[in-house]
């Protein structure tokens, strides 16, 4: 049966992607985010384009194209909501072109495409306005373009392989869990063909590795590529287990909504629990594939089947190179290839009835918590932990309300989120503040008890 050309699983489709464009303005608005779009609008101010992306943990200066592009959706409109909105539309596109393309060539059940829309972790990185973000639509499509090319040799694959490449490393130095095996492949079998165009194809790539100069001398130069650290042996032994969390809500909540939980008790908090059960279906299937594609059997084409058993191990060996910590967004780049693995075990077991009931009582159980989960950001506003904190509409509700240019010198600040991240509300200001200057001091404090993120500003008395 083509459940493409059943309305139920198309307009299944159509809902979960509708769920994306949902209240754009109730994304977080934290940390990094400030910052990105700071450096963009200064470059739009001086017409011209950003050289480097921000910092990172450790001081590691990241490429320059999340900045480009947040300047050009800037100069569509400067409402940070219609560039979420944007970049929701843009990565959407990439990613749905990328895993058909995937789905064509390793003869994968397409319907398993709605499912890479149900993951938490691709609606949260779609809409949030990130840097490292980017790596998924991107890495979905260079990913698709080394496939096909090491199975069909096509010299348009090789060219697209080879421009996303040079993309994906100017975007965050995360991929190149991916760039090596796949640039590898794809220069291996090039070799191994004796290409006629071998000349011109290589020619690109060094065209690639010379635009990519200043970046790599800015790196050395700043000497900020050190480790992170103490190692997590855990995270980087087990590093390849972790993209089961992709499939479910595997840590989720505890990172990016710790006070989930709190707003629920009784018969709602063990449904709540009752479905995240459920959801562990989609991380059994991803290690029962992730145990065949190390069988000789397990049905990828050898080419591919060693290309993602690289990306696994240059994942070790980056995690544990660098220290890394069981941070999720660190498996962005290689996300097409988890995804991969998962929606081959699917595709191989959905002729038995017994799994195609569970799978869709997984995707059921996927759908049910992401709507509760946008509730739950509606009403409160957002979530009070480190990793979300209030809405970009709540905060700019609020920068509305002050100064344009000195908006910090009105306020006192009573709440953690803003005494952490305070550049925040100075770059919205700049945006939506009016232009005058404050005769009252105001304190920004949570507007309603917990675990309501939803902040205002209050008068202090004199």
């Amino acid at each position: 049966m083509n459940f493409i050309q059943n309305w139920k699983v198309y307009g299944g489709l159509g809902f979960v992607l509708v769920c994306y464009f949902l209240f754009p303005g109730n994304v977080d608005w934290i940390c990094d985010q400030p910052l990105l779009i700071e450096k963009a609008l200064e470059a739009n101010r001086f017409n011209r384009w950003g050289e480097l992306g921000i910092a990172g943990g450790n001081g590691t200066l990241y490429g320059p194209v999340p900045n480009f592009i947040y300047q050009v959706l800037l100069r569509v409109t400067h409402d940070l909501v219609g560039v979420v909105l944007l970049k929701i539309l843009i990565s959407v596109a990439l990613i749905f072109i990328g895993l058909f393309r995937i789905s064509n060539d390793l003869n994968l059940k397409k319907e398993g495409m709605i499912f890479a829309f149900l993951s938490p972790f691709v609606y949260f990185y779609t809409r949030t306005l990130w840097d490292n973000v980017f790596l998924i639509p991107v890495s979905v499509i260079y990913c698709s373009s080394v496939i096909r090319y090491s199975l069909f040799r096509r010299e348009i694959e090789f060219v697209l392989a080879t421009v996303t490449a040079a993309i994906l490393f100017h975007i965050h130095l995360m991929s190149v869990i991916v760039l090596i095996p796949g640039c590898g492949l794809i220069n291996i079998l090039l070799l191994k063909e004796k290409h006629k165009r071998i000349f011109l194809l290589l020619l690109l790539q060094l065209i690639m590795v010379f635009v990519s100069l200043p970046y790599l001398k800015a790196i050395f130069l700043a000497k900020t590529l050190v480790p992170y650290g103490k190692p997590q042996w855990a995270a980087i032994i087990f590093s390849p287990l972790l993209g089961l969390r992709l499939v479910g809500y595997v840590g989720f909540f505890e990172y990016f909504s710790p006070n989930f939980f709190a707003s629920f008790s009784g018969i709602g908090k063990i449904i709540i629990y009752f479905l995240i059960g459920v959801s562990l279906i989609g991380p059994i299937m991803y290690l029962g594939g992730l145990k065949s594609l190390f069988s000789s059997r397990n049905g990828f084409p050898v080419q591919v089947r060693w290309f993602f058993i690289s990306v696994l191990a240059m994942t070790v060996f980056i995690s544990l190179k660098m220290k890394l910590k069981a941070h999720p967004h660190y498996m962005n780049a290689s996300w097409a290839v988890y995804f991969c693995i998962f929606w081959k075990k699917l595709s191989d077991s959905y002729t038995l009835n017994r799994i195609r009931k569970m799978v869709w009582l997984w995707a059921g159980s996927m759908v049910l918590l992401l709507v509760v989960w946008i509730e739950y950001i509606s009403s409160n506003s957002g979530d009070r932990g480190l990793h979300f904190g209030p809405t970009l509409n709540n905060q700019i509700a609020i920068a509305k309300q002050l100064d344009a240019e000195e908006p910090l010198n009105e306020i006192t600040v009573d709440v953690e989120n803003f005494s952490i991240f305070p550049q925040r509300l100075t770059v919205l200001a700049g945006l939506y503040g009016i232009h005058r200057k404050s005769v009252t001091r105001m304190k920004l404090v949570y507007a309603e008890d917990y675990p309501s993120a939803e902040i205002k500003l209050i008068p202090i008395e004199k």
